[in-house]
């Protein structure tokens, strides 16, 4: 499994791109979120219009979501044929159906492929990933979290707290967290770093840090073995399980 971190920022991060990673395995693309700054990464480091084979929105605000509309007509731009599967959570479907229909991407009309909708509370795999989903605890605003297993290695992202049943049962002995911090002070990592010991998280990467807190965040992180931010154009490789390296990272290439 390769996951290729597009974009670590939030809504209105003037340095880095909304958080968006792109997950492939076996030939298969999966792209988690598309904020508004999301599109120009994605066409610079993957310009093949085919090169993802489906799209996970967590949640309809401008930073999950709001990138969608573009990427989908440059793809048509560019000569897409293939058909791509567009999985949103049921309470969002209206939303981002008016987003692509002020595109004027009424649903399965206005491109030169097919556009599926589906449900991402309900499906149970894209590609050859499994799927799990914890709902927002913090409500609508905060996202789904989603799980991805491929390999018998699994990859949760989104919120990781508050530690709901859903989201525990998601992050269990999982090797690689993605986690939205609400500010990263010092008493959200501690918890953080709590619930990677207490759960088996072999590692986690802090996302949507807030803007001019970067520094003091890789500092509080710091501390805790486990913890790290996560790096705009990082390239990570979770091993099937039984490999001798599980997980490697790669560093950053750019923003």
């Amino acid at each position: 499994m390769d996951i290729h971190v597009l974009g670590v920022g939030g809504a209105a991060d003037p340095d880095y791109p909304n958080a968006a990673i792109a997950v492939a395995a076996d030939g298969y693309r999966l792209l988690i979120d598309c904020g508004h700054s999301v599109p120009p990464v994605l066409w610079r480091k993957m310009p093949d219009a085919d090169a993802v084979d489906a799209i996970a929105l967590t949640g309809a605000t401008p930073d999950r979501a709001f990138g969608v509309a573009p990427l989908l007509l440059r793809w048509a731009e560019d000569g897409r044929r293939k058909p791509l599967d567009l999985a949103v959570a049921a309470a969002d479907a209206a939303r981002i159906d008016g987003l692509l229909e002020a595109a004027g991407l009424a649903p399965q009309r206005g491109l030169p492929y097919a556009v599926r909708r589906l449900d991402l509370g309900a499906e149970r795999r894209l590609g050859p990933f499994g799927v799990a989903t914890a709902p927002p605890a913090g409500g609508a605003a905060a996202g789904l979290t989603v799980g991805l297993e491929w390999g018998g290695t699994r990859c949760v992202y989104g919120a990781i707290l508050p530690a709901t049943p859903e989201a525990l049962t998601l992050v269990q002995d999982c090797r690689l967290a993605f986690h939205a911090c609400d500010g990263g002070d010092g008493a959200e990592l501690d918890a953080v770093a709590r619930l990677a010991e207490e759960r088996r998280i072999a590692a986690v990467r802090l996302l949507r840090v807030r803007r001019g807190r970067r520094e003091a965040v890789a500092a509080l992180a710091a501390a805790h073995p486990r913890l790290s931010l996560a790096l705009p154009g990082q390239l990570v490789r979770l091993q099937g399980a039984g490999r001798p390296r599980p997980m490697v990272e790669r560093t950053a290439d750019d923003r």
